[in-house]
């Protein structure tokens, strides 16, 4: 880690990457949390589901996807990662920045236009939706031009675009993956609620069960309904922990295809049911976490922001745990 820090150009670029994550989440904690629970957003600023492309949960394979296509990344070009050159600032990153705001403004001034001329919009709502689409795109490149810079993004984009391409092949075909693969939930939710249910009820007075419930919001029908004290939730195929498994497996094959000849056969296979059974038991405590919020905090924040992100925070620290553990033992020394 030391080698790489010495790198005053991945230095540069690993400060700027964070200062973009921190701006981007930042904003979307603002409106997840305080700004779509304003009577004025719920007055003039809410519209119907129809206005969007994607489907249910899409967003949330979309980011697992992009993660392991960034691990895929690092992994090819971790030693060229260290050339990586620095670029001073540039005066027209300030212009830039001016950007983003234009583009959250366009975002909510379309909301109040279809939500204020419904009739008008609905003729043509999936035209509306792609717009819509194509300001948060702006959006998140305005805002990357800020952060970076013009230059370095045209030399970064010309110097790594082998290795972009392997991230964007390796995010679409995850995403592929999982959509094809995620039929297998049902069992998964089966278990963690048999498992919750037992734990809950150690521990609450208050504890409701029904293995199935049926729900016309939900795209895969429903799942079994696990409640304490007043917060009851459908565990269903985004709480089933399908996501986080699939992940595990694409990340620990792209390990032995990258690295097979330094590792021990043995070891390497052992490696994945524990590691594998490990995922299954952070999924767990996600969903742990989840209900305890619910219930005794704030129940929109739980099925909310801390629903849609819980899952990659937690995947990436325990598999930074489980990888730095695993290495001592299926690495030849």
């Amino acid at each position: 880690m030391e080698n790489y820090l010495k790198s005053k150009g991945l230095r540069s670029f690993l400060i700027k990457t964070v200062i973009f994550l921190a701006i981007g989440m930042s904003v979307a904690l603002f409106i997840q949390v305080y700004f779509r629970y304003t009577p004025f957003f719920k007055e003039y600023l809410t519209i119907p589901k129809v206005f969007t492309l994607e489907p249910p949960n899409f967003r949330t394979n979309l980011i697992n996807s992009l993660i392991l296509g960034f691990i895929a990344f690092i992994i090819v070009s971790h030693k060229k990662l260290k050339k990586l050159k620095d670029f001073p600032f540039e005066k027209n990153q300030v212009l830039f920045a001016l950007l983003p705001i234009v583009f959250l403004i366009l975002q909510y001034a379309s909301k109040y236009m279809i939500a204020q001329n419904l009739d008008f919009f609905l003729q043509m709502p999936k035209l509306w939706a792609l717009l819509r689409v194509l300001i948060n795109l702006g959006f998140i490149a305005s805002l990357a031009l800020a952060v970076y810079g013009y230059d370095f993004l045209k030399y970064f984009i010309k110097e790594y675009i082998r290795e972009i391409i392997i991230f964007l092949s390796l995010s679409i075909g995850f995403l592929v993956f999982t959509l094809a693969f995620q039929n297998l939930w049902h069992v998964f939710s089966s278990i963690i609620s048999e498992i919750l249910y037992w734990f809950f009820r150690l521990f609450f007075e208050d504890v409701t069960y029904t293995r199935y419930v049926p729900s016309a919001t939900m795209s895969e029908g429903g799942g079994p309904l696990l409640g304490i004290a007043s917060f009851s939730a459908i565990i269903g195929k985004p709480c089933s922990g399908i996501d986080s498994f699939l992940f595990f497996t694409a990340v620990y094959i792209l390990i032995i295809a990258v690295d097979h000849k330094r590792l021990k056969p043995i070891p390497s296979i052992i490696g994945y049911p524990l590691g594998a059974l490990g995922m299954f038991f952070t999924n767990m405590i996600r969903i742990l976490l989840l209900y305890i919020i619910g219930a005794y905090v704030n129940p929109e924040f739980a099925l909310g922001l801390f629903h849609s992100n819980i899952g990659w925070i937690l995947f990436i620290i325990y598999f930074y745990i489980f990888f730095s553990i695993a290495r001592k033992f299926i690495y030849k020394r």
